[in-house]
């Protein structure tokens, strides 16, 4: 069973809001390599506690957080509740939507076949993941997770709070991003009834996902309890219902040089 729990998330402070598209935008990766140093040299961009460059040790990145947070540069919502995230976009001139909400899912084993992966991890990059939610206490980025659903239960009322947007933006893609946010208790309660029978497939954010659950193991013992409702027993995921959004997997491009020994008519007739 998936249990959904609302959310009372840190977000930058509204006077930062005309910056939000470069503080918050995402890079494909040939860009993001380009502007690395850039925007590191921003003092408030999201990638300082999401990827920070300076940990180990991770006491840095505990400590910018806590400044953030006195420094108003972040704020916390007073009330608890689900976010709506909507990404409009186009491929090929062909307008495309890809629409969830954001909460935190209750952790699951693999073996209990409520969440399930479908790529391996690196365990160095989950032991650092692990050790920077363990150092910060905050989970920086969402984890995306797919279910379905095709009564498309809860779409009418994620449009609904989409006309009332807390966030809309394009980034440098062309990508609108916008978000909403629902507290209304029996509207969450709807949420809530709508996953409890659903399965998750992570899409992507395996290491965070697994990070979380290294952490929580870590709790259990440290603590000596599996007390269901202690805040490291969920991970934050971004939930997408497959049926109501336009999903697909676009080529990546990769260039191979500098190998020692490298055929490329060998390669070819490999593959």
């Amino acid at each position: 069973m998936a249990k959904i729990q609302t959310i009372k998330p840190w977000r930058y402070n509204p006077i930062l809001a005309e910056n939000l598209k470069p503080l918050t935008g995402p890079l494909s990766e040939t860009i993001f390599r380009q502007k690395a140093s850039s925007l590191y040299r921003m003092p408030f961009h999201h990638y300082h506690i999401s990827s920070p460059m300076d940990v180990p040790p991770f006491e840095n990145a505990r400590r910018r957080i806590e400044n953030w947070k006195l420094d108003h540069v972040l704020w916390q919502d007073p009330l608890p509740g689900l976010y709506v995230y909507a990404q409009d976009f186009e491929i090929k001139g062909k307008a495309q939507q890809r629409m969830g909400f954001i909460g935190n899912l209750k952790l699951e084993e693999y073996a209990n076949q409520v969440v399930f992966p479908h790529e391996l991890t690196i365990p160095q990059a989950v032991e650092y993941r692990s050790q920077l939610l363990e150092a910060t206490q905050m989970h920086t980025l969402p984890t995306q997770g797919y279910y379905t659903d095709p009564g498309q239960s809860i779409e009418p009322l994620m449009l609904e709070s989409l006309l009332n947007p807390i966030y809309d933006l394009k980034d440098a893609e062309g990508v609108r991003h916008r978000v909403s946010v629902i507290q209304d208790k029996k509207v969450i309660g709807v949420f809530q009834k709508t996953l409890e029978d659903k399965k998750v497939w992570i899409a992507d954010g395996h290491h965070r996902y697994e990070s979380s659950l290294r952490y929580r193991n870590r709790r259990r013992i440290q603590e000596n309890t599996q007390d269901a409702e202690q805040a490291w027993q969920y991970h934050l995921m971004w939930f997408t219902n497959t049926v109501s959004s336009d999903l697909g997997i676009l080529p990546t491009h990769r260039i191979l040089h500098s190998l020692e020994d490298f055929n490329t008519a060998d390669f070819l007739d490999k593959l």
